[in-house]
């Protein structure tokens, strides 16, 4: 039977002690040199049990030590003043056991204070790294913060200053469309003009959506009705892109608070990133669904919605991945860089969070969650 660490230290003080007590007894006293030499051979399993058991381990192998040269030193030399050297040897084991185990504690003590110290050393960096990182988000949302309100003072003057003419631009074609036949050759240069007239007015809209705080008209709505409206409005453009808008309805009724318009403009912006990174067509896949486990870590538990948009597009690539929501960041030749800004600002205005997950040739996963109307109700959404 093999024995453990333990037991192999004990073995190892018990057999020293009986091979240098043998020694001890079957050696002649006419040899005192010898004796001398196993006397102080006690000295090395009374150590041994010191650092390995500490103080109790040196108190108990010095005594045992000295009970077992006791009777050799009364019987063998006699006893009597003439051996005190030898009775004093066995005072020294005790007291070199004692010192030692001491000493051993004092170790074990400042080597235990030294690694609690140490743990707490690690336990503070990291908090610390994990307060710098909170930092450095912060900082971050504090520069597209910086971003969004400069954006909305450029916004003001952009509504008035190109608004007004786009609007007189487009009467202005109106106008002059009616006076050619509808089938001139002409018309096809005022379906153009149309055209770019209210693509300028959408990227004008995007500004301001980006940089206007909505009043919002929080209720409660079915979350698949919602869904079901945004894949119709872009359903006859998936078609003509022969893109598959598949929606996988849950089997329970989800009921979310929020609000509907909110919410349909960022799914619909949503949709329109997956069926813009299909070049060929595709497939996209909508799972509304409702759980009730924690959002995110650190969160308590508590009912919440999400749907999760999932494409078969060309991916993003990893070093762009963190860049995705900020605002102006695109790769697209005629992006602006706002739509998914302002779907996460959306978002956040209604209590949700959005995420992403992309690899570059295996498509997208888009991740929302909102606030369930159960977990409103309830109190439990938690806003941090």
């Amino acid at each position: 039977m093999k024995l453990n660490i333990e037991g192999k230290r004990i073995f190892a003080i018990t057999l020293l002690v009986v091979i240098i007590s043998f020694l001890h007894y079957v050696t002649s006293i006419q040899s005192p040199h010898l004796h001398a030499i196993y006397a102080r051979a006690y000295y090395i399993p009374i150590i041994l049990a010191a650092f390995w058991y500490s103080l109790r381990g040196g108190i108990v192998v010095s005594a045992v030590v000295g009970l077992i040269y006791l009777p050799h030193v009364i019987f063998q030399w006699g006893g009597g003043l003439g051996n005190l050297s030898r009775f004093l040897e066995i005072v020294m084991f005790i007291v070199g056991g004692l010192l030692t185990g001491l000493m051993v504690e004092l170790v074990v003590e400042q080597r235990n204070k030294y690694q609690k110290n140490a743990q707490e050393l690690v336990r503070s960096y990291e908090k610390l790294r994990g307060q710098t990182e909170k930092l450095l988000e912060m900082e971050d949302h504090l520069r597209t913060s910086d971003r969004l309100a400069v954006m909305g003072e450029l916004s003001a003057s952009l509504a008035h200053e190109v608004r007004n003419p786009l609007g007189s631009i487009r009467g202005t074609v109106d106008i002059l469309r009616k006076e050619f036949p509808a089938g001139g050759k002409h018309m096809e240069f005022f379906k153009i003009l149309v055209q770019e007239v209210n693509r300028l007015n959408e990227v004008v809209e995007r500004y301001l959506g980006l940089a206007k705080q909505k009043r919002q008209k929080m209720v409660e709505k079915n979350l698949c009705d919602i869904v079901q409206s945004v894949v119709d409005l872009v359903s006859a453009k998936a078609r003509k892109e022969k893109i598959d808008l598949i929606v996988v309805k849950p089997a329970e009724t989800i009921t979310v608070f929020t609000d509907e318009t909110l919410l349909q403009q960022v799914l619909l912006n949503i949709l329109l990133n997956a069926m813009a990174s299909m070049e060929e067509g595709g497939r996209i896949l909508i799972s509304p669904s409702l759980k009730r486990e924690a959002p995110k870590a650190g969160t308590s538990p508590h009912p919440y919605a999400s749907v999760t948009v999932s494409d078969t597009g060309k991916g993003i690539k990893e070093a762009e991945i963190d860049n995705v929501f900020k605002p102006f960041y695109t790769t697209k030749a005629e992006g602006t860089g706002l739509g998914l800004a302002i779907a996460k600002r959306s978002l956040q205005q209604l209590g949700g969070e959005i995420g992403l997950e992309s690899k570059e040739g295996a498509g997208t996963l888009v991740t929302i969650t909102l606030p369930s109307a159960e977990g409103k109700r309830k109190n439990l959404w938690d806003q941090s």
